[in-house]
């Protein structure tokens, strides 16, 4: 999905680049955290490296601003990719001196990703956030928009195509066959807790009978949490199975280490467990990954396909680990877990705006 984005985009950028360099074009990647605008930025500078001409790339959070040789403080800079989130986009936008309008003024493509994310409100909206109005809005009338998500409620499916009334969409679906499963690779297992059972001691149970399988074991294991339960978590992880080397993602938690040094580490597999809230469940790819532990019940369809799709990715093997209280919440994560029947890849037949 990352290259389905940005590789339109780098080649929108690199013919100008190449035959109009006077009137070169950028390029917006919108994303809906920090930690996924990190892994889309450090995947358009591996596409980018070794070009002649060189394509100037920027990664802006809102918060921070890097470009390809780290920190940057310089927000009226005019690079050929931006890649930020809403909230960087919009500090793109009011830059000083006129910069903001210059770069808005070149742009000739927009790929957001997570888009029910980064445009919609509550799973039930019916219309776009007011700020991501404005932000579409402060875009050129001409520029080219390309969408992609997951899992989008009917709902937000209305509200984006009321914004974005001549969209082609083209879906994807499960070749599986069958309801039952997301993917065909991946399992799901319930593991109950008794009367009065506490859910970290639950927790610590699952995580250690998957030590005592060799496959999960040489793999990485995401436990969503709800925030005010991700800290507490955490520590219980570190004290009593460090040989995991819990890593804490987690907004406004009092975490040892940034989000991007707790992702590299999850990533590269010097942690080995990452314990995180359902933000992180927005398309991030950790090819290491084989379990999902939900420690807390998603509160809706979307938030059961973003946590549990992490893994059982391209193919490969998963498993997503449900704690349950009760045969009714075992209902619901089957509920959850049976989508739609397989279809084929669809093309829609409206025209392209």
């Amino acid at each position: 999905k990352t290259l389905a984005l940005l590789l339109p985009l780098l080649e929108s950028v690199t013919r100008a680049v190449e035959h109009r360099p006077s009137a070169a074009c950028t390029a917006l990647l919108l994303a809906p955290s920090d930690v996924l605008v990190e892994q889309h930025a450090a995947t358009a500078r591996t596409l980018l490296a070794g070009l002649d001409p060189p394509v100037e790339l920027d990664c802006d959070t809102g918060a921070s601003l890097t470009g390809v040789g780290g920190l940057l403080e310089d927000a009226s800079r005019v690079p050929s990719l931006l890649v930020a989130t809403a909230a960087g986009a919009r500090r793109r936008l009011e830059a000083s001196g006129g910069a903001g309008r210059e770069w808005a003024a070149r742009l000739a493509a927009v790929a957001i990703d997570e888009a029910d994310a980064v445009l919609c409100g509550r799973p039930h909206d019916t219309a776009l956030r007011p700020d991501a109005d404005a932000l579409l809005d402060a875009l050129p009338a001409g520029t080219q928009h390309l969408l992609a998500t997951a899992f989008l409620t009917s709902e937000h499916e209305v509200a984006l195509t009321r914004r974005f009334r001549r969209a082609v969409r083209v879906s994807e679906h499960s070749t599986a066959g069958q309801r039952g499963v997301m993917v065909p690779t991946l399992r799901q297992l319930f593991r109950y807790l008794g009367p009065g059972a506490s859910r970290e001691t639950a927790l610590l149970s699952a995580l250690r009978s998957a030590e005592d399988d060799p496959w999960l074991r040489e793999g990485t294991t995401m436990i969503f949490c709800e925030p005010a339960a991700a800290a507490a978590v955490h520590g219980r992880l570190v004290a009593e199975m460090p040989q995991l080397r819990a890593a804490l993602l987690c907004e406004g938690a009092a975490a040892p280490e940034g989000s991007a040094e707790a992702v590299a580490r999850f990533a590269s597999g010097e942690a080995r467990a990452l314990v995180c809230t359902a933000a992180a469940a927005r398309g991030l790819d950790f090819p290491r990954l084989r379990h999902v532990l939900l420690f807390d019940m998603p509160k809706d369809v979307a938030g059961f396909v973003h946590s549990a799709g992490r893994t059982a990715r391209r193919g490969k093997e998963g498993l997503v680990t449900c704690l349950v209280e009760s045969g009714a919440e075992v209902g619901r994560f089957r509920q959850l877990h049976a989508l739609l029947p397989a279809r084929a890849l669809e093309f829609s037949a409206a025209p392209a705006s």
